[in-house]
């Protein structure tokens, strides 16, 4: 199949050709993304979408999705189909095909914070500084090199789990449509 549901376990494609006003936010009138002059804007790192970055890592989708054994709340069916009469006798225990070694997912946002126009000029550096987010700055950012030499280090556990987008309602509101379809 092509991802129309033939039993596949694939999910299918969802697409909006809605170019006027966006996905509406749950529980408020303004819109997930905007058109202007034909270009879509959204929450994202100032090139990449809010959604291509945040929800592989969600609790619906990709490699944070959840056992079911350990959440009863998430129907995985279909993914567990078909493990019957695997080696040993019995069903295999369900495992995230993304993730099948159940490596641990914290999903961390960072603020951005951009250096003014005034102090870029005094230290004759275009880049957006020590706490900037954006798409190429964040490579500068001060808390994320921490946090890279922290997992380098073998020290993960220093690295806390933050959020400050709307993704695990986008999120749910996704698989929500992908199970209605």
């Amino acid at each position: 199949g092509s991802g129309s549901g033939s039993g596949s376990g694939a999910l299918p494609l969802l697409m909006s050709t809605d170019v006027g006003t966006g996905l509406p936010l749950t529980g408020s009138s303004s819109t997930v993304h905007t058109i202007k002059s034909g270009v879509a804007y959204s929450d994202g790192d100032g090139l990449i979408p809010l959604v291509s970055l945040g929800l592989m890592c969600s609790n619906q989708f990709g490699w944070a999705d959840p056992d079911p054994s350990v959440d009863p709340s998430v129907d995985r069916t279909k993914a567990t189909e078909g493990t019957e009469g695997t080696e040993g006798g019995g069903a295999r225990p369900w495992r995230n095909p993304l993730n099948p070694s159940s490596s641990k997912v914290v999903r961390k946002e960072y603020e951005h914070v951009p250096r003014s126009a005034l102090e870029q000029a005094r230290a004759g550096d275009i880049r957006g500084g020590p706490r900037a987010a954006d798409h190429v700055d964040i490579m500068g950012n001060h808390e994320v090199i921490s946090d890279l030499l922290h997992l380098a280090a073998g020290r993960s556990g220093n690295i806390e789990a933050r959020t400050f987008s709307d993704i695990d309602n986008i999120a749910q509101r996704i698989a929500q449509a992908h199970r209605e379809a």
